[in-house]
């Protein structure tokens, strides 16, 4: 659900600042929901502790169900870049060979930023030619999660 997502993001955004803050990987920090509301279904916790998992280097991909809806375009892209393996980037123009559609770069990055699913669909991975590009949560995010794989 729509509020589900909002969870999620903000879960994302605890869990990058906590990384960040973190002495050691052996003691992570509590989860946002732990402290204040646990997860209501079985499919949500599963997304936090996959969450968990991948900001402190003991998962690389996610196994969670998902339904994408969006345009055709769209979801041809956020499958590309689905199969993007952790700790390698693409660039815009690459994905848009990828699908293609060579000269549908700009496209492509308009498409990443209507992605629902910021890590299971790791957008981040997509940079421009000469830069880091744009990223819909902020390039510093997306500076942490790309150093988080390196």
């Amino acid at each position: 659900t729509d509020q589900n997502f909002k969870l999620v993001k903000v879960q994302l955004k605890v869990q990058l600042k906590a990384r960040s803050k973190a002495q050691s990987k052996a003691h992570p920090p509590r989860l946002l929901w732990e402290i204040l509301s646990p997860p209501r279904s079985e499919l949500l916790k599963k997304a936090v502790q996959q969450f968990q998992e991948y900001f402190f280097d003991k998962r690389q991909t996610f196994d969670l169900p998902i339904h994408l809806v969006g345009t055709d375009f769209q979801k041809k892209v956020w499958e590309v870049v689905r199969q993007i393996p952790f700790g390698k980037v693409l660039t815009y123009k690459q994905v848009a060979a990828k699908i293609n559609q060579p000269t549908a770069a700009r496209a492509v990055g308009g498409a990443l930023n209507k992605n629902p699913l910021l890590l299971i669909i790791p957008c981040h991975r997509v940079i421009a030619a000469h830069s880091l590009g744009g990223f819909a949560v902020g390039l510093n995010t997306k500076k942490l999660l790309l150093n988080l794989e390196s």
